[in-house]
């Protein structure tokens, strides 16, 4: 016959001492099982809390860089502006000595 635990799912009522270190067993293997749990969880919060990392590295790099390309956009502007100008001289100069 199967020792069977106590309906009330008390451990004071059981009488049977092999159900009830039966139960410890179960217990313990589940207490275990909780602790991996646990661990995964926290190996998953660590490695969630490296990318968040790693995501605001690249952030801020990719922010850096963005003001880099500006400010190269500006100075490559600013010299299509000298060019215009350089260019817009030689071509008066030009017309100028034709007439």
């Amino acid at each position: 016959m199967e020792k069977m635990k106590p309906s009330s799912g008390n451990p004071r009522d059981c009488y049977d001492f092999e159900t009830l270190w039966q139960w410890v067993e179960d217990l313990q293997e589940l207490a275990t099982v909780q602790r991996e749990l646990v661990t995964c969880s926290n190996k998953q919060c660590d490695v969630a809390d490296k990318l968040y990392r790693q995501l605001d590295e690249k952030v801020t790099l990719l922010e850096q860089k963005a003001a880099l390309l500006s400010e190269k956009l500006d100075l490559l502007l600013e010299r299509i502006a000298q060019y215009e100008v350089a260019f817009s001289a030689e071509f008066i100069n030009d017309v100028r000595r034709l007439n």
